[in-house]
């Protein structure tokens, strides 16, 4: 509604209002209480302290065009991969990442596999 100096119902924190064509939103809290004065009405030298500008409210918009194909990264995650793994033998190259996951069974290396050696203490004699 196109806002009202002496409004039937007083303005309160999330009133909205337009006035030459901007909307406006009432600010929540305490100060939605000035939103009902006259120097605080939107357009007035305080309103910008009590009222958000939400944008220009002439009429509706129409809908944007379908999405479009693209090469640039999505905002979120997909729920499919968009490249399948391969499914070939390991080539023996490292990733330079560790994965997220262990893998199901231990892979093999060309490690060679060290046990731990047993430590005695040692006593020290007096020099």
């Amino acid at each position: 509604p196109e806002y009202a100096s002496n409004p039937p119902t007083p303005y309160v924190g999330g009133s909205l209002v337009s006035v030459s064509n901007t909307l406006y939103r009432c600010h929540h809290g305490g100060s939605h209480a000035f939103c009902n004065q006259y120097g605080y009405r939107p357009d007035g030298p305080y309103g910008n302290l009590v009222w958000d500008v939400l944008g220009d409210c002439f009429g509706t918009y129409p809908p944007t065009a379908a999405p479009s194909a693209s090469n640039a990264p999505s905002e979120s995650p997909s729920s499919v991969p968009s490249i399948a793994p391969t499914s070939g033998a390991p080539t023996g190259n490292p990733s330079r990442a560790p994965s997220a996951r262990p893998s199901p069974s231990p892979s093999t290396s060309s490690f060679t596999t060290v046990s731990p050696t047993t430590v005695l203490p040692t006593t020290m004699s007096p020099t």
